[in-house]
């Protein structure tokens, strides 16, 4: 039987599991931990009716020996349910939105609080956001269990850009003041996230922020893949928001390719593989480009990481809050494709953290709204690298030393013990 040094309580409801690079990331760092005999009992949403997209395929990558408390939502169901909702919604809208719509998890989670308190030696608090109801849950906790609060934002709260925020933003920003106020600290993936909230805030509060970034695990790629010797494979693996994140830029570029290097356009295969990335097929279909484009729907977490493999460039695209912004959504997928050590070919601004980072692991940023420079990228690509240089890329050596697993881990493994002491 292993020795626990510490425990902590985890507090999030996307442990459930949903296809999330960020949620499998800190599930991975909370697998890690127990290595270090810092221990993990976790508290989330029960898969039956929430109204996350669940696979159940992702289930047995948790350890079955974590104790989990698994709350109901009450989101999904018959249609009292769906009637019930709907008419909530009409009179209290405010519960959809303060901070998001897991509002009955919230409830009953706090609630959950004293009997877990009873049956577990708890030493720290880590509530992990998205979605933000989790650091509600946080707050009560410290409340009740009186113990040091890591609140940590994998995405940004007050500040999400997402346009349903805007009637009640003003509530968010009071909710997530509470938050950070009643924190020991205030922990993010991304420095960005900290940078917009601290012009908000006084000394007291930014003196919390702590930035530990994403890790990959160079284990849990696949040894052996199918390799395509024939083309050069750019896969895009993710998820497509309209108006944010769209691959027309990528289109008209390869329309580009065809016309003025079709030498270059039979050599090349576009797989985009994720959620919504079959609404393409009617466009890719109208324009010629079916003869390379393939799509494919969303794939498991092991699958994913085979398709990484597989790929000789991997795509990452930006997401746009507005056409002429800076990109600055550091997605947790890079840190993913890092492990893959493949070329990336970032689709996204010039400037900016997703350019810089992807440039320091010798990766080639083409512009988001300029399909002849993302052209151009394409050829340079096929012109000066074989398929064969390609599958043996290797990464900066840099990004092993900020960026493994092994990394990483010793930063949260530092952070929680001088919380702890």
């Amino acid at each position: 039987m292993k020795e626990i040094k510490y425990r902590q309580l985890v507090i999030t409801p996307s442990y459930v599991p949903i296809d999330s690079s960020v949620t499998l990331i800190n599930a991975k760092i909370i697998d890690l931990l127990e290595t270090k005999n810092i221990d993990s009992v976790v508290l989330t949403v029960a898969p039956e009716d929430t109204d996350y997209y669940i696979n159940k395929k992702l289930l047995d990558i948790f350890p079955s020996s974590r104790k989990v408390y698994r709350i109901r939502s009450y989101e999904k169901g018959g249609k009292w349910l769906v009637v019930a909702r709907k008419h909530l919604k009409k009179i209290l809208p405010l519960l959809f939105y303060i901070p998001d719509f897991h509002f009955v998890w919230e409830i009953l989670a706090i609630t959950k609080l004293r009997k877990i308190s009873q049956e577990n030696k708890i030493d720290l608090i880590h509530s992990i956001s998205a979605p933000y109801c989790s650091h509600i849950v946080g707050y009560f906790a410290k409340l009740i269990l009186k113990k040091p609060w890591v609140c940590q934002l994998d995405d940004f709260w007050a500040d999400q850009p997402v346009e349903h925020f805007d009637r009640y933003r003003f509530l968010n920003y009071w909710l997530e003041r509470r938050c950070f106020e009643k924190a020991d600290i205030v922990l993010s993936t991304s420095r960005e996230i900290l940078d917009f909230a601290s012009k908000r805030y006084p000394n007291e509060i930014t003196q919390k922020f702590k930035f530990i970034p994403p890790c990959y695990n160079s284990s849990e790629y696949p040894k052996t893949f199918e390799k395509n010797s024939n083309k050069h494979t750019f896969t895009f693996l993710g998820i497509f928001y309209r108006n944010h994140r769209e691959p027309h830029g990528l289109f008209n570029a390869l329309d580009i390719v065809k016309k003025e290097r079709p030498d270059v356009y039979n050599k090349i295969s576009v797989r985009l593989i994720g959620r919504n990335a079959g609404g393409w097929g009617g466009y890719i279909r109208e324009n010629g480009l079916d003869d390379v484009v393939i799509l494919q729907g969303q794939v498991d977490y092991k699958q994913s990481l085979i398709e990484m493999k597989k790929a000789t460039i991997l795509i990452h695209f930006g997401f746009m809050q507005n056409k002429n912004e800076i990109d600055i959504h550091v997605s947790g997928k890079i840190f993913e494709y890092f492990g893959a050590q493949r070329l990336i070919l970032g689709i996204t601004t010039p400037k900016g953290p997703v350019a810089e980072i992807i440039k320091k692991a010798r990766g080639i940023v083409a512009d988001y709204n300029d399909p002849v420079n993302i052209a151009k990228a394409m050829v340079e690509i096929v012109d000066n690298h074989s398929i064969s240089q390609l599958y043996n890329w290797k990464n900066a050596g840099d990004i092993e030393d900020n960026y493994s697993s092994a990394a990483v881990l010793a930063k949260h493994r530092k952070l929680l013990e001088c919380l702890i002491g």
